[in-house]
């Protein structure tokens, strides 16, 4: 996403039921992808695989570890993002 554009999202179930966005059908829709996050264990920006289903942001060390389980989550459901 460049830095001019942004997401917006309420999260709610009425969101997946009711709206078609970009020719996608409506249901469940899942992103994933890398993102930088800051770890205070080595002191600086390590890449992790995100993934986000189902209102929850998932992240793993890297994509290959998907299989052993993610190593945190956030529920985004209430979540506010501007």
């Amino acid at each position: 996403m460049s830095d001019n554009q942004s997401w917006n999202s309420s999260g709610s179930e009425e969101d997946l039921e009711h709206r078609e966005d970009y020719g996608h059908p409506v249901g469940v829709v899942e992103f994933s992808g890398v993102l930088s996050k800051w770890t205070n264990y080595i002191h600086g920006w390590q890449d992790r695989w995100v993934v986000l289903k189902n209102n929850t942001l998932s992240y793993y060390k890297s994509q290959d570890e998907t299989e052993y389980g993610c190593r945190g989550s956030l529920c985004l459901s209430k979540a506010v993002i501007t």
